[in-house]
């Protein structure tokens, strides 16, 4: 385990040691290939999304998230925070600004900015959670657990870092959300195709999902974002789809004394 505090590339307790990838230090173990990396290079360049991810501002993505925790902004100052899965760090950076200390954490550094102290970001795998139990006052789990071979194992080892008392956020796939996962039938073994293929197929799908989200009188937000929810849907060797009452099941079986399903995917807990 290291502390929040380590930046070191050797555990003192241990002795292990840990290298350092484009400048970022990495907990992560020989055996994983990251299939987000591309993705994030892509939303880097312009090439996948819009000016709005998902078609919401940063200040509305971070608001949503405190509204489901029901924490006011005032409170979040001095607060630890893990961002377990911070894809391109755009959270993580406003939680930081607004006076919270933050980790992200995640399997690429594409987006990250290795000489941050805060958020001090970090790679490494939900299997490996490098954090001590009961290190954090806020956790944030968004749209990764069911990208993992393990998806509860993995919820319970970043919910084990959460401090008595402590908040998660969880977004999480449940069955029939969302609907891009269907393209996953059509596409088998999407993960395995070459990242430029993968975009071109994105891209090209990208106009019959716009069309359709019109059709249904959904909310499309935007070309980009439609191709950025096709390839994530693809890209990823696992994408679970789990129940909501196995995951209230298995968050009250494991230390948290409130759990609520907030919306269709989105779950509020407190340990």
């Amino acid at each position: 385990m290291i502390s929040f505090e380590a930046r070191e590339s050797r555990c003192r307790a241990c002795g292990a040691s840990f290298e350092f990838v484009s400048g970022t230090l990495s907990f992560l173990v020989p055996r994983f290939s990251n299939f987000f990396s591309k993705q994030w290079e892509f939303w880097l360049r312009g090439r996948l999304g819009g000016a709005h991810l998902y078609g919401l501002t940063l200040e509305q993505r971070v608001r949503d998230i405190l509204d489901v925790l029901r924490i006011d902004e005032r409170e979040m100052v001095g607060k630890y925070v893990l961002d377990a899965g911070t894809g391109h760090g755009e959270i993580a950076r406003d939680l930081a600004r607004r006076g919270s200390f933050v980790v992200g954490m995640d399997l690429t550094a594409a987006a990250l900015d290795s000489e941050s102290t805060n958020p001090l970001f970090l790679l490494a795998d939900y299997l490996y959670c490098p954090f001590r139990p009961e290190t954090f006052d806020v956790v944030i789990s968004s749209g990764v657990v069911h990208h993992n071979e393990e998806p509860l194992v993995c919820l319970l080892n970043v919910a084990r870092c959460l401090k008595r008392g402590g908040l998660m956020y969880l977004y999480i796939y449940e069955p029939g959300t969302p609907r891009y996962l269907k393209l996953r039938g059509l596409f088998p073994l999407s993960y395995r195709y070459p990242s430029s293929v993968l975009y071109g197929l994105s891209m090209a799908l990208a106009p019959v999902g716009y069309f359709v989200k019109r059709m249904l009188r959904e909310d499309p937000s935007s070309l980009g974002n439609v191709a950025l929810g096709i390839h994530d849907a693809l890209v990823a060797r696992y994408a679970y789809e789990i129940a909501p009452d196995l995951i209230l099941r298995t968050l009250r079986g494991n230390g948290f004394r409130e759990v609520e399903r907030s919306a269709p995917c989105v779950y509020r807990a407190r340990k």
